[in-house]
């Protein structure tokens, strides 16, 4: 799959601000060359993500819609469908919850949909240890493995502290060195499982100023604070009146109590009080 020359390139991701290594490969839909980053960002917010198959038998038996705003590279939603699928099967989730991965960049929206992944998350590869204690081994059956394209991807400079230990638990008995040396490969999502997403470029902004006919659950994550505050108000506004009742928004994990959670709650939304950890998190239009 490698078709350049590897050369260890980073650059500065626009959106997080992490140093992540960048590699030229092929588009698999196009033939076409391309930049690919090697950051990605499974399992960002383990409490939103896992949360929701409960929210769905719970609240949406009959089906909703599950649209990820600010879908980025499609790791959000790849991780909503992997934990979908393996507690609700797949057949379940593509007839009743299809997943719409919408982001407002075209170059961001054709990578997603290239499927091509590299499963790190944070720089050298490291802080994929917060999340690689979510990942069952199943859920990998996802991804067709693509020939490693960096041979030695360790540098010089990091290696006393890749020698350390993984601090957390479950993962202790590898040292970072083994942990990037997992880590540091790139993956392509079969053609079943991509199938399940839909992406596409949009706006919210748009979006929200239109009816929506079916129940929806919009995944806001790390998302709405990014909008200018007099665009972020009318678009939470215009979802109040266009969501159909028993909607849900979705924010980050780490987002309760800020202003957009404040401005869900004026607005006519109310927060998922029980289980107690989605409090804050899955808002309900009222």
């Amino acid at each position: 799959m490698r078709l350049a020359s590897n050369k260890y390139k980073y650059s500065q991701n626009p959106v997080f601000g992490s140093m992540t290594r960048s590699e030229r490969l092929a588009d698999p839909l196009t033939g076409e060359i391309h930049d690919y980053d090697q950051s990605t960002f499974l399992f960002r917010d383990p409490v939103g993500t896992f949360g929701l198959p409960k929210v769905l038998k719970d609240c949406f038996r009959s089906g909703a819609d599950i649209q990820v705003y600010g879908g980025s590279d499609g790791s959000d939603a790849y991780s909503l469908l992997m934990v979908m699928n393996q507690v609700l099967g797949a057949d379940a989730v593509s007839q009743r919850y299809p997943i719409h991965s919408i982001d407002l960049s075209s170059e961001r929206t054709r990578i997603a949909e290239s499927g091509i992944f590299g499963l790190v998350s944070g720089k050298f590869g490291i802080e994929t240890a917060k999340w690689a204690k979510y990942i069952k081994p199943e859920w990998l059956n996802i991804f067709d493995s693509i020939d490693n394209p960096s041979g030695d991807i360790l540098d010089a400079g990091i290696n006393d502290q890749l020698d350390r230990p993984c601090e957390h638990p479950e993962i202790s008995h590898m040292t970072h060195r083994q942990l990037a040396q997992m880590a540091y490969k790139w993956f392509q999502i079969k053609p079943g499982p991509k199938s399940q997403v839909h992406f596409s470029v949009g706006d919210i902004r748009e979006r929200a100023k239109m009816p929506f006919t079916k129940p929806s659950i919009l995944f806001c994550r790390h998302f709405l604070y990014q909008l200018k505050p007099q665009d972020r108000t009318e678009v939470i506004q215009n979802l109040s009146k266009n969501l159909p009742k028993g909607s849900m928004v979705v924010l980050g994990d780490d987002e309760k109590g800020t202003v957009q959670a404040k401005e869900l709650f004026d607005n006519g939304f109310k927060t998922i009080v029980q289980p107690k950890e989605l409090t804050g998190v899955y808002w309900v239009k009222t």
